[in-house]
Order: structure tokens, then C-alpha cells, then sequence
């Protein structure tokens, strides 16, 4: 088991919910399965969307060693741990990367607009040299990620 990540360009039209819209090369189901994690409002029912535009996939790892990234990623460029921001989070809210630091670490979407905040947050990252080849890989894989969304189109990132 481990944390996969999917970037869609845009997601269109709501078809429906149920499983006669099913999953195919133009359409893919979104749902929001934690409320408190909802970080993408245009995502307003749980079913089938239109696929608009390319995607990008990939393996973030394990969760734990997803966790220990995140772990890193906050202590580097907020200087706190993960528990220290889901304790307060107000304290951290627009600061770099804490959209992806106090979410879910297994199933979320997040919205157009964090997207394209958080890809600002990567492209705007120092690295200090000691930074080991995962980290560096899983980061520059998530900007990746991050890069797929397009604002025209409502794009998305999807954890699962």
C-alpha cells in the first residue's frame, strides 16, 4: 500500500453518480471522502467528471515514507513538524506548502487554486545540498504534478 497521485489538467461537466457513466479514457470519478480535507470546491458531488486535457500519474511511496517526506518538507521550509501545524493551523495558512502539509495523506483532491499555489510554492523552494535523492525526486515529481494543472480548465490533483 503506498500513496499514488493523479494530476488532471481540467476536469469538465459533472456526468453523474452512479456506474452507468463508469470510468473510461474521457471521464474519471472524484469524490470527497473526508470533509474537513474538501480543498477543492469545484468538485461539488461525488461521481463521474469529463477528463479534459492530459494527466500525470505517479507513485509518492509508502505512506510512511510519504509521511517522512512531508515531515521533511515542513520542518525545511516551515520550521515546524506536521503535528505542530494540524495543532495550529491558522498560524501556518498561507505559508509555502502548507496546503500539502495539513491534508490527508492517503485520499483528497485538491482544487485548481491550491494547485497553482503550491506549484508557486515549488518553484519558489531552496535546497540546501545535503537534501537526499528521494527527497529531491518526490519533490521535483510532485511540482511536476503541481505544473499539470491548468487554471482554464479546472484542473485537480487527486490523492488515492
Amino acid at each position: 500500500m503506498g500513496l499514488d497521485v493523479v494530476a488532471y489538467e481540467g476536469v469538465g461537466e459533472f456526468l453523474g453518480k452512479d456506474a452507468t457513466y463508469g470510468e473510461d479514457e474521457n471521464s474519471v470519478y472524484l469524490g470527497i471522502h473526508v470533509p474537513t480535507m474538501d480543498r477543492a470546491p469545484e468538485i461539488r458531488h461525488n461521481g463521474y467528471y469529463r477528463k479534459l486535457g492530459k494527466e500525470f500519474s505517479f507513485r509518492a511511496g509508502s505512506y510512511s515514507s510519504y509521511n517522512s517526506w512531508r515531515e521533511w518538507l515542513s520542518e525545511r521550509f516551515l520550521g515546524a513538524t506536521p503535528q505542530e501545524v494540524w495543532e495550529d493551523p491558522k498560524r501556518f495558512e498561507g505559508k509555502p506548502f502548507y496546503e500539502l502539509i495539513n491534508f490527508s495523506d492517503c485520499d483528497g483532491i485538491l482544487g485548481t487554486k491550491v494547485c497553482l499555489k503550491l506549484y508557486e510554492d515549488f518553484c519558489n523552494a531552496e535546497f540546501i545540498p545535503e537534501d537526499d535523492e528521494y527527497t529531491l525526486e518526490i519533490f521535483y515529481t510532485f511540482k511536476k504534478a503541481f505544473a499539470t494543472v491548468s487554471s482554464l480548465r479546472n484542473g485537480v490533483v487527486v490523492f488515492c
